[in-house]
């Protein structure tokens, strides 16, 4: 504790009954302090990137690169659009195709599966009760 300078005998007392530790703190040791830390931050920082620095060079590490963004390419115009005949009968050969899938018998020799029409099973679950 400082003792250079007077005390205020009677707040000290206060202080110390208030159950508050009398204590001399100088803003000027706090400020040297906090100068102090952060030139040795500093002083560390700088140590560690001259360290990094020289470590690259001696085991031969290259420079990283620095990325080029490559001169953009001219897109295509426009989409390409199918033309409304060609259009209307690729949708129709869709629906005839979905509607023998739907409609007809067919059998898979390689698999042993059959495929029936949808109606008839349709028909034989309601008549079954169930499905198995």
């Amino acid at each position: 504790m400082h003792t250079n300078h007077e005390i205020d005998q009677e707040a000290h007392d206060e202080a110390v009954r208030l159950n508050y530790e009398p204590r001399d703190l100088s803003v000027f040791v706090m400020g040297k302090s906090v100068l102090i830390l952060s030139l040795m931050f500093v002083a560390m920082v700088l140590i560690s990137y001259g360290t990094i620095q020289v470590l690259t060079k001696l085991m031969g590490i290259p420079e990283p690169r620095t990325h080029k963004p490559e001169l953009r390419k001219e897109l295509p115009g426009g989409p390409l659009i199918q033309s409304g005949v060609a259009a209307k009968k690729d949708m129709a050969d869709l629906r005839a195709g979905e509607n023998d899938k739907i409609e007809n018998y067919r059998s898979n020799g390689a698999t042993g599966k059959v495929s029936i029409p949808l109606d008839k099973a349709l028909d034989d679950v309601a008549a079954q009760g169930s499905i198995r």
